[in-house]
Parts: C-alpha cells; sequence; structure tokens
C-alpha cells in the first residue's frame, strides 16, 4: 500500500501512477466503491447547491468556451465538485486497462 498526499495537478500523479505499473485507487474513489464511512475531504462547501441554483450560469460558462478541450476541462472539474469524480472519463479509460481498482 502507497499513501502520499499529492501537491500537483491530479492528471500529473495519475499519470506517475500508470508509468509505475501499479494497481492504485484514489481517495474519492476508494471512499464511492468501499461503503466505508470515511470522512469526506472539504474542497469546495455548497458546490452542489450552487450547481443545482445557477444551472444557466455554468451552461453559459461552457457556452462560452471555443474548444473541446476548454469544454472537456470544465465538464471534469464540474464532476469532481459535484460527485467527488476527481479523474471523470480518465478512470473509466484507465479502468479498461486494468489499471485502476
Amino acid at each position: 500500500m502507497l499513501s502520499t498526499v499529492v501537491q500537483a495537478f491530479a492528471i500529473s500523479a495519475l499519470k506517475k501512477l500508470e508509468a509505475s505499473g501499479r494497481t492504485f485507487i484514489d481517495y474519492f474513489a476508494f471512499k464511492v466503491l468501499s461503503g466505508l464511512a470515511l470522512p469526506g475531504i472539504p474542497y469546495w462547501t455548497g458546490a452542489k447547491e450552487h450547481y443545482e441554483s445557477h444551472p444557466q450560469d455554468y451552461q453559459a460558462v461552457y457556452d462560452a468556451l471555443s474548444d473541446d478541450e476548454s469544454r472537456d476541462v470544465f465538464t471534469r472539474l464540474l464532476s469532481f465538485r459535484l460527485n467527488y469524480d476527481i479523474f471523470a472519463d480518465v478512470l473509466l479509460h484507465s479502468q479498461s486497462a486494468g489499471n485502476v481498482l
């Protein structure tokens, strides 16, 4: 077992973990999948409520983004803030490669 605090972008940490060849899982996925009563990690209190009460603002930001990469980054950021899904579809891709529990 390896446990670490990463002071870098999550995607950078993911790439290093994938390169290591080890099996891994992030805390947020472990919390969801384990069913254990683990403490949450506060990162933006009220994110879901804010999103639900201002959907038109989030849509306006998305619509203003001019390229696919920016829209993808925005969608992943929202996914994390709303669902603790730190890697969004990146994990699904890795999972199919057999790198994530």
